[in-house]
């Protein structure tokens, strides 16, 4: 999973062979329900690092909510855009709407993140286990719901 989801550069660098699970956890009690964490001690290159990771346990998705929906009257927007007298308010404005626009595009990709971090984590769980592991395409043919009840599962399994 840190090979995954962690730049080359940074990973090259680590001596695997040399990755040993940490006792104890780092969750405030109040979050345990939720929330679990794994740390792993690993040597790079002379020195060590510690490689840590923070689950999140949900049983509903987080709706995704982009400002320039379908209930947002473009034309309008465009029209009132238009309207302005001064070239740059304009510009400034188009701007705008451009951020908001890659915003949206950056929670959806964000959210595309956390689904590889849910499926490369069931495949770990499942060869931590020695179970078979899932290939990628059907894991992602699930639905998130799906994904996080198996990983529950799984991660109860384990202990």
């Amino acid at each position: 999973m840190f090979r995954t989801f962690l730049p080359g550069k940074f990973t090259r660098h680590l001596d695997w062979c040399t990755a040993a699970l940490q006792p104890g956890s780092y969750v405030d009690q109040e979050f345990k329900a939720t929330q679990s964490d794994i740390l792993y001690h690993v040597k790079s290159r002379g020195s060590e690092a510690l490689l840590y990771i923070l689950f999140e346990h949900q049983t509903t998705e987080d709706p995704v909510r982009y400002i320039l929906s379908a209930d947002l009257d473009r034309e309008a927007v465009k029209s009132r855009v238009a309207m302005l007298s001064s070239e740059r308010l304009r510009t400034k404005a188009m701007s705008v709407a451009d951020q908001l626009k890659q915003e949206g595009e950056k929670e959806g990709e964000i959210k595309g993140r956390k689904i590889g971090v849910l499926v490369g984590s069931i495949q770990t769980l499942q060869r931590v286990l020695g179970k078979p592991v899932t290939p990628v395409d059907v894991l992602l043919k699930r639905s998130v719901n799906q994904l996080r009840r198996q990983h529950v599962l799984l991660q109860r399994q384990l202990r």
